[in-house]
C-alpha cells in the first residue's frame, strides 16, 4: 500500500507538457511527506508506469534538467472522478485565488480547471452550471491598473517562499534608476495589497523584516540554501503589529467623527474596528466613536469621505485635518 500511495503521489506531481519535473525535485517532494526513497527508485518506477501505456507519461532527455511530463493530449488522471461541486470550486478558485498560488501549483492545476469547465458544461440542470456567471467580487475603492510582473521573477519568488530557500535579487528601489544587487535574501512571506504583491523578507544577517515589491524586481534566483527565519517570526504576527497599515506612532486613539448620513450608510452594515458607538444624531448625521490605532491607512480612509466627515476628536487629528482643509482651500483658490 505504501508503494501504491508513493506512486500515486509521484503521478500527481507530474505537470502537463511542455513543463516537466526532474527526479531530484520529486525526491524532495516525497521526503516532505515522509517517503525516504532514492532517485534511482523514482526513475525506475516512472519508467515502469510509462511502459504500462496506462499513463501518458513522457520522458524528456533532450535538455537538462531531464524530466517527466504528462502528455498534453493525455487523459486527465483523476480518481475519484470530479463531481460538479468540486468542479465549481476549481473554477471559482482559478478566478479569485490563482494569483496567490505558486506558478508551479497553478500549472499543475490547469488540467483540473479545464476539466472542471467540461464537467459543468455537461450538466443538464442550471443550478451549478450557471453559478460562476451569478457571482462576482468587486472592490469598493477605485482600482488602479496592476503593474507588470516578470513571470520568471514570480516563479522564483513564489517557489522560494514555498520551499523556504534564499533568494538573490536585482531590485530597483523607489526613485532609483538602476537596480541594486541583493545576493542573499531570506523570504518570510507574501502579502497581497490590492494589485500589489509584497515580499516580506530579511537581507543578509539582519533580522529586521523589510518589504520588497515584486514588480520592481528585475531578476530573482532561488538559491539552493535554506532561508534564515528570525526566531518567533510569523507573517500573521507581523501584520498584527500594523506593518501594512503604517502606524503614525501615536498608538491607540479615541476617534470621534461625524459623518454625512448618505456617506456613512454602510457603516451600519460592516462593523468599524474598535467601534464603541455608532448612532444617528438629531440633525441627520452619523456619529462614530471607536478606539483604533492611528495610522496612515485610517487617515486615507477618512480623507476618502471628503467634506462628508468632520473629525471631532482627538484634537491632534482634528488639527491635522483642519490644516489639510486649509491647504486644499489655498490650492483651489489659485485659479
Amino acid at each position: 500500500m505504501d508503494k501504491l500511495h508513493r506512486q500515486w503521489l509521484m503521478l500527481t506531481q507530474i505537470p502537463v507538457s511542455p513543463r516537466k519535473i526532474d527526479c531530484a525535485t520529486m525526491e524532495e517532494h516525497l521526503r516532505e511527506v515522509g517517503y525516504q526513497v532514492s532517485r534511482r527508485t523514482i526513475q525506475r518506477d516512472l519508467m515502469k508506469l510509462a511502459a504500462s501505456k496506462v499513463f501518458p507519461l513522457i520522458y524528456d532527455d533532450n535538455s537538462t534538467p531531464y524530466g517527466w511530463s504528462w502528455a498534453r493530449d493525455g487523459a486527465l488522471f483523476n480518481i475519484p472522478s470530479m463531481g460538479p461541486h468540486t468542479a465549481l470550486t476549481f473554477l471559482l478558485g482559478e478566478r479569485y485565488l490563482a494569483g496567490m498560488l505558486p506558478p508551479s501549483t497553478r500549472a499543475s492545476l490547469r488540467p483540473y480547471v479545464e476539466n472542471a469547465g467540461k464537467v459543468l458544461d455537461k450538466l443538464s440542470g442550471t443550478e451549478l452550471r450557471t453559478w460562476p456567471k451569478k457571482v462576482r467580487v468587486t472592490p469598493r475603492n477605485f482600482q488602479l491598473q496592476p503593474p507588470e510582473f516578470r513571470e520568471d521573477v514570480l516563479e522564483a519568488v513564489f517557489e522560494a517562499v514555498l520551499r523556504e530557500r534564499k533568494l538573490a535579487l536585482r531590485y530597483r528601489r523607489r526613485g532609483d534608476n538602476t537596480p541594486r544587487e541583493y545576493p542573499e535574501v531570506n523570504p518570510l512571506g507574501l502579502v497581497f495589497v490590492d494589485n500589489l504583491i509584497y515580499l516580506v523578507c530579511t537581507v543578509g544577517n539582519h533580522d529586521t523584516p523589510l518589504q520588497f515589491l515584486l514588480h520592481r524586481m528585475e531578476e530573482a534566483t532561488m538559491l539552493p540554501v535554506g532561508a534564515t527565519i528570525p526566531a518567533g517570526f510569523t507573517l500573521k504576527g507581523y501584520l498584527d503589529k500594523g506593518e501594512f497599515s503604517y502606524p503614525t506612532g501615536e498608538g491607540t486613539i479615541r476617534l470621534k467623527a461625524l459623518f454625512d448620513r448618505e456617506e456613512a450608510v454602510y457603516l451600519f452594515e460592516t462593523r468599524f474596528p474598535g467601534e464603541i458607538k455608532l448612532e444617528e444624531t438629531s440633525d441627520g448625521m452619523v456619529l462614530l466613536e471607536a478606539e483604533v490605532e492611528d495610522s496612515y491607512q485610517l487617515r486615507r480612509w477618512l480623507m476618502g469621505f471628503g467634506d462628508g466627515v468632520e473629525i471631532l476628536e482627538p484634537q491632534a487629528l482634528r488639527d491635522d485635518f483642519r490644516e489639510m482643509a486649509a491647504n486644499l482651500r489655498r490650492i483651489y483658490k489659485r485659479r
